[in-house]
């Protein structure tokens, strides 16, 4: 499909501004063609590697690293023209110094243990802390405890571990006790099922 591209005629748009007060007078003027060519300017698209650098390392890392390329995608290789050394630059990347590392780790902590910024931890979160199981420490976690069990008139020693906190482990044993279908949850179901834990 042609179209007919014909200069505009500025006729009708010079009698509208001479109403509207404007003595300008519209003239087509038209573009000289360009002399410079104009190319697109894409942007490459590099990958980088970035091994940390060490001084104790003797091996030429960025040669094997780049023979390992040409050796995994030669020319023919779909993903060539993505990877190859062209595409891929290396550079290393420093490390921090460990003994700076470590005198900044300690350097902070000991700033917060001097202006007593550090948070005390929560070893109870009973809400009567009078009748916590632990004397409120029932946070505490990795504990091995002892239980009293008593039931049909005998009573039972039973001493277990807690990996967690140790009172998601006590409400385990008391739910145990309470409800007969929970026989996985802990090991003094096989007291019986009427008993009390101290």
């Amino acid at each position: 499909m042609k179209r007919n591209l014909t200069k505009p005629k500025p006729k009708a748009y010079n009698e509208a501004l001479e109403k509207s007060g404007y003595n300008h007078d519209l003239k087509f003027q038209e573009n000289p063609p360009s002399t410079t060519s104009r190319k697109r300017k894409r942007q490459r698209q590099v990958l980088w590697f970035n091994p940390p650098y060490n001084a104790n390392v003797t091996t030429d890392i960025g040669r094997k690293f780049f023979k390992l390329l040409n050796k995994h995608f030669p020319p023919g290789h779909d993903l060539h023209r993505l990877i190859n050394k062209n595409s891929v630059k290396l550079s290393y990347s420093c490390m921090p110094n460990v003994q700076r590392l470590i005198t900044s780790i300690n350097q902070r902590a000991l700033n917060e243990e001097s202006l007593g910024t550090t948070v005390p931890q929560r070893t109870c979160n009973c809400r009567n802390q009078s009748e916590c199981p632990l004397q409120n420490k029932c946070l505490e976690k990795s504990l091995v405890y002892k239980a009293s069990v008593s039931t049909d008139g005998h009573t039972f020693s039973y001493y277990g571990t807690s990996e967690g906190q140790f009172k998601s482990r006590y409400s385990n044993h008391t739910s145990s006790a309470m409800k007969a279908r929970e026989t996985a949850r802990s090991c003094l179901r096989k007291f019986g099922t009427s008993r009390s834990i101290k």
